[in-house]
């Protein structure tokens, strides 16, 4: 016959602390190396190698313009404003006027340009503005827009982000001094 064991026998320590799985996650996690797989600023070159942008950074500047040459590629059409001027409505429920989105962005690059001669031209991006300014781009300008920007994104990954800060900073102020 089995032996009962009586309830008052069985101990269960409440001494025991428990483990949070976020926190055992965070320090296995604070454990490992904290060095990045593939660090955008090395220090131990100094100065001497040319820092590259965070592509996530440069895309918060950026993106809306991107995003919207594909969306004239794919759609071929723009939402219009009473006004007439052509508006693009981003995914995230932003609207933007397509014309002074693509000055904006080429009066950036065109400053990147007058600092460094590799910079590509923003031609193509400009006769886009044009164009929609007047109501009549085709889908070759918009693809050669395209192209024309993913060159200067492409250059913009290269330089420091210090470097596109300041052309954002000046064109930013051109704009204000346009104003006055």
């Amino acid at each position: 016959m089995a032996s009962a064991v009586a309830p008052s026998s069985l101990s269960i320590s409440r001494s025991c602390t428990t483990i949070d799985p976020i926190s055992a996650v965070a320090q296995s996690a604070m454990a490992q190396s904290k060095k990045p797989r593939k660090p955008y600023r090395p220090k131990q070159a100094g100065g001497a190698v040319l820092a590259r942008t965070q592509p996530w950074r440069l895309g918060t500047e950026f993106s809306m313009v991107g995003d919207m040459l594909r969306y004239l590629l794919r759609e071929g059409a723009l939402d219009a404003m009473p006004s007439g001027e052509l508006i693009y409505q981003s995914p995230t429920g932003r609207a933007y006027t397509a014309v002074t989105l693509l000055r904006s962005s080429t009066r950036v690059f065109r400053i990147l340009r007058s600092r460094d001669a590799r910079c590509p031209g923003t031609e193509a991006l400009e006769h886009l503005a044009e164009q929609l300014q007047a109501g009549q781009a085709d889908e070759t300008r918009v693809a050669a827009a395209l192209r024309c920007f993913e060159a200067l994104h492409a250059y913009a990954l290269t330089r420091p982000i210090t470097d596109i800060a300041d052309a954002v900073q000046t064109a930013a102020i051109g704009v204000q001094l346009d104003k006055q």
